[in-house]
């Protein structure tokens, strides 16, 4: 009876961590590295199969950036669920490391949480080894050629281009040359300003003339004679462009005794001094004094001047 007894504990002790084991075989978390030897900046993989019958309540534990120890994670996805018996699911993750130092780098445990229990898969080691180097030709290294390649989206190429400083130094002289060159054919091509010219008034053009004639030289008598032929020419033209006379070629005294009729009225004295002086140097080979140049000037001044404020009062 006692031996009966001790074989029923046995069997119920038995059962019962037969069971536990079973239940402790529903989480597993397995890792698996691909390769365990690389180069220098190369990448290697970490496949991880993960079963769990509670797939609600399973928390995936990774190794912080700080554990990771020499190696880097580049990249981590979940790749595939798969539905195993009953509640028992597969989950396939993915994740890729590289390492810039040479040794042994060792990867912490990956975990998995289930119920507030923790199961943790072995520790990996990865070799990390320098480029080799073609002692033949210094210069060349042989290529590093990545397992896994990592491919980028236009934008992200665009992006890439754009955090160049030496793009944005390309665009800027690109910039400027094109400144440059449409500035240069906008100077070509603009249509030259408009110059209004202002037509001078009878008046104003006498007033030139007779500016000229006072700076003219009065020291020989080709000049004088000059000099008193410009103060005739001068007066004639404003006659027929101001006062719209029509007179052919009036000699000075001609020119006088018409301004002495109506409705001109000019004193007879006031051209009186002037004719003299015109026919002595004119017609009687007499050298005219230097006076006389400012003397007549300002008497066919004061004439004119007279004759066309007359105009403007409507008394002409």
């Amino acid at each position: 009876m006692r031996y009966r007894l001790l074989l029923y504990i046995l069997l119920i002790c038995g059962g019962g961590g037969l069971w536990s084991f079973a239940a402790a075989q529903d989480v597993a978390i397995t890792t698996e590295l691909t390769p365990s030897t690389i180069q220098i900046g190369e990448y290697a993989q970490i496949k991880m199969t993960i079963r769990t019958n509670d797939l609600d309540n399973t928390l995936l534990v990774i190794p912080q950036e700080r554990q990771m120890g020499q190696a880097e994670m580049i990249a981590f996805e979940v790749t595939d669920t798969i539905p195993l018996q009953g509640t028992e699911v597969q989950l396939n993750a993915l994740m890729t490391i590289t390492s810039f130092a040479e040794g042994m780098a060792e990867l912490p445990a990956f975990g998995v949480t289930v119920g507030g229990k923790s199961y943790f898969s072995k520790p990996l080691y990865l070799k990390v080894t320098m480029p080799e180097v073609d002692t033949t030709q210094p210069l060349k290294y042989n290529p590093i050629k990545a397992p896994v390649s990592v491919s980028l989206r236009w934008w992200e190429y665009i992006l890439l281009v754009l955090m160049s400083p030496i793009t944005w130094v390309v665009l800027g002289i690109v910039a400027v040359v094109l400144f440059i060159l449409w500035y240069r054919n906008y100077k070509r091509t603009r249509p030259e300003p408009e110059v209004v010219v202002v037509p001078l008034t009878a008046l104003e053009t006498f007033d030139q003339t007779l500016a000229t004639l006072r700076a003219l030289p009065f020291d020989h008598q080709e000049e004088q004679i000059a000099y008193y032929d410009g103060l005739i020419t001068a007066l004639r033209s404003y006659l027929t462009e101001g006062l719209d006379l029509e007179i052919d070629e009036l000699t000075a005294r001609e020119l006088a005794q018409l301004l002495q009729k109506a409705p001109y009225d000019v004193a007879p004295n006031a051209l009186a001094q002037w004719v003299i002086h015109s026919e002595w140097v004119r017609f009687a080979d007499t050298w005219a004094e230097p006076a006389w140049q400012d003397e007549d000037a300002t008497t066919i001044y004061e004439v004119v001047h007279q004759l066309a404020s007359r105009k403007e009062g409507k008394s002409l």
